[in-house]
């Protein structure tokens, strides 16, 4: 993984897309390959699973989770917590700290490794993907934040902060309508996982990864919402016309037919579901897509070799061992039809050497809280730790980007006819946060 990041740039998440770790159909424990976890311990009940190749899940010394990953092929494993390792309450943000570890001691070679959180129990019995997570590492460009280098360049010591994006919502909050209620107590919560991507020919070099991975140890420490403080705004866009027209200049990134309308300033996308059947069981993520957008700062004007026009498209600057909130207030326009929501709302971030990457998502579903209301605009996050800055010395590399993307999938049943929903961007932010007093 130590090519440069012109070859990278947009590609690792799309290689990730391409498998089932992000809002895959679920498998229940006990596959065939799957491995029990320890009995006992922080890691007791634990699966290992193997998505594909031979990236083998094994328990090692007291009990620490490990994945072997070979040198050629795609190997994708992961272990799977129990359901309701992270007991989700409102106004609640979680800090996972986990210690990770590796055997490749080459820069650029060790393999990516992620955490991730989903909103759905292995045996399908809890939970139904409303929320979720997804965190990747890639030892890339010198491997500052090499799992195998440790201390002596990387680190091994590694923070995610975790809340679904409508965390700030009244609706969401909401005892009675929102989704918290008795109702949907058994439904709530959360498992988190430890993976491993190492996919050759998906452009971020992992043709030269291999070794273990291991997870040593994970903490999750609630924080209160209220205690959230900005010290300080690092990027707001508000305006989001073309440039010719007064606003910032923003790339829309699109798979089939998104229009793109502003009003004021705000940026309304509206999204097409064609006619058709819904995917089989275990469909790969673009076959379940039927339309999705993304929305990213900059123009398309840049040079990935010397640097130079990036620093519109990564806007954020890199500060080590920070921790950043990325905002986005959205709303429904009006007159769209209720039961035509989107179905995926995700707020990501992501360096410009793509050695970090980290998004929270929502889905939606009719009659369910987290859709963005009418009328008024309401607040949608989602938190990333900064960990260390990258050794990359070519300007504009040392940034950071926020990214939302709103996705249209695929019905359940198949639609007879063409269907639309839409969001409107009225803000994205970027602040550096910390919360006082204390834990939650």
């Amino acid at each position: 993984a130590s090519l440069k990041p012109a070859v990278l740039a947009g590609m690792v998440i799309a290689a990730i897309a391409t498998l089932v770790l992000i809002g895959a159909p679920p498998r229940p424990p006990g596959p065939p390959g799957s491995i029990r976890g320890p009995e006992s311990g922080p890691f007791a009940g634990w699966i290992g699973v193997i998505t594909t190749g031979a990236a083998h899940p094994k328990v090692g010394r007291e009990g620490i989770l490990q994945l072997h990953s070979l040198l050629p092929g795609q190997h994708v494993s992961e272990w799977v917590s129990p359901y309701g390792l992270i007991d989700l309450e409102p106004g609640t943000v979680y800090r996972i700290r986990a210690r990770v570890k590796s055997n490749q001691n080459q820069p650029g070679q060790t393999p990516m490794w992620g955490l991730s959180v989903s909103n759905r129990s292995l045996d399908d019995r809890f939970g139904d993907y409303t929320h979720g997570g997804l965190y990747m590492f890639l030892d890339n460009v010198g491997g500052a934040n090499s799992a195998g280098l440790g201390d002596s360049v990387g680190r091994n010591e590694f923070e995610v902060w975790y809340a679904p994006p409508p965390a700030l919502s009244a609706q969401w909050n909401d005892p009675l309508e929102g989704y918290f209620t008795e109702a949907n107590r058994p439904h709530k919560d959360a498992r988190v996982a430890f993976s491993v991507v190492d996919v050759d020919g998906a452009n971020y070099g992992a043709e030269s990864d291999w070794g273990m991975v291991t997870l040593e140890a994970l903490e999750i420490t609630p924080f209160a919402l209220d205690d959230l403080v900005i010290e300080r705004t690092l990027y707001e866009a508000a305006d989001f016309r073309p440039r010719g027209r007064g606003g910032a200049p923003h790339l829309i990134d699109s798979v089939i037919d998104t229009r793109a309308s502003y009003a004021g300033g705000a940026l309304t996308l509206t999204l097409t579901r064609p006619p058709g059947p819904a995917p089989q069981a275990g469909s790969m993520l673009q076959e379940w897509t039927k339309d999705s957008a993304a929305v990213n700062p900059g123009d398309p004007v840049m040079d990935l070799t010397t640097g130079q026009g990036m620093a519109d498209n990564w806007p954020v600057p890199w500060e080590a061992d920070a921790l950043y909130m990325i905002e986005a207030t959205l709303s429904t326009p009006p007159g769209l039809a209720p039961d035509h929501p989107p179905t995926k709302i995700r707020l990501a971030m992501e360096s410009a050497t793509q050695e970090l990457l980290g998004h929270n998502y929502i889905t939606m579903r009719p009659g369910r809280p987290g859709a963005p209301p009418r009328g008024d605009a309401v607040q949608y996050i989602s938190f990333f730790h900064t960990h260390n800055r990258t050794l990359m010395e070519t300007p504009n590399f040392n940034r950071l980007r926020p990214r939302l993307s709103i996705q249209s999938l695929a019905d359940k049943g198949a639609n007879e006819e063409t269907l639309q929903t839409a969001v409107t961007l009225h803000g994205l932010r970027v602040h550096k946060v910390r919360f006082d007093g204390g834990e939650g």
